[in-house]
């Protein structure tokens, strides 16, 4: 059942999300599966994805299709970030258990990275991938999902004040990533 379906009231939204979903919940599930191995898991991750897609219709009508794809990747890698890191902090509160290490790292290709081929991007996929996977989600919260700083602050389990320090940081990184991989280059 597609829950996500029951939020929204206008009927060209729905058709259009209804299309999307479509043609895209293969991709949702393929990347989901990166990320959990349980299937209950799995499903409650792509409801969660739908759900947060609903809110963002007008920035997913704007995209054409490989930047659709890449901002459908990006929402499923946070969401299960986000849900893995909630997960370890209910854990370590709740009980005395081991928590189990989150693990970000991932041996094969983003669906960004396959998406995006243009050279420009490449050279800043290959930067961008030498991030640490905070500043990457962080990055990719602000200028890909758009979200607010309260909505990182909540995701990055800090103060909004903090998540423009973070932002600024992450930024300055990557710019350094950027520009060593312009003077290998030359």
């Amino acid at each position: 059942m597609l829950l996500f379906a029951s939020q929204i009231d206008d009927k060209e939204d729905l058709a259009f999300l209804l299309k999307i979903h479509e043609e895209y919940n293969g991709l949702v599930y393929r990347s989901a599966v990166k990320y959990l191995s349980d299937t209950r898991e799995i499903e409650d991750l792509m409801q969660d994805c739908w759900v947060k897609l609903v809110k963002h219709v007008k920035t997913l009508r704007g995209l054409n299709e490989k930047a659709l794809a890449a901002y459908i990747a990006c929402t499923v890698r946070n969401t299960a970030f986000n849900y893995k890191s909630y997960q370890s902090v209910r854990d370590r509160h709740a009980s005395t258990a081991e928590v189990d290490e989150v693990s970000t790292t991932d041996s094969e290709p983003s669906p960004e990275d396959i998406v995006l081929l243009s050279e420009n991007l490449e050279q800043f996929h290959k930067a961008f991938a030498k991030l640490p996977a905070d500043d990457q989600r962080l990055l990719e919260g602000r200028y890909i999902l758009d979200m607010s700083d309260e909505a990182l602050a909540e995701a990055f389990h800090c103060k909004p004040g903090s998540v423009r320090m973070k932002l600024t940081r992450a930024r300055r990184r990557a710019m350094k990533l950027l520009q060593e991989g312009e003077s290998f280059h030359e």
